[in-house]
């Protein structure tokens, strides 16, 4: 089964959506977002944002790891 995690990190929010393939519904997680990559703490904040989307929706029951994570961040 081909599982993939997509992540929009934005400056005021950040989601991430676990998809399982053809015919399975997306599970979607949003969380506050990070100030940018190039502001000081930037990645630190950017990584802890990702992290916390992403998390929830790998500890789903019955999850399948990932195969793929794309993550498109603003900078």
């Amino acid at each position: 089964m081909t599982s993939v995690v997509a992540v929009d990190l934005g400056k005021t929010g950040c989601r991430a959506v676990l998809w399982h393939g053809p015919g399975s519904s997306p599970s979607v997680s949003s969380v506050a977002g990070a100030p940018g990559l190039a502001a000081p703490d930037g990645v630190t904040a950017a990584r802890a944002a990702v992290r916390a989307a992403v998390g929830p929706l790998l500890r789903e029951p019955g999850g399948v790891p990932p195969e793929s994570v794309l993550v498109g961040a603003a900078g």
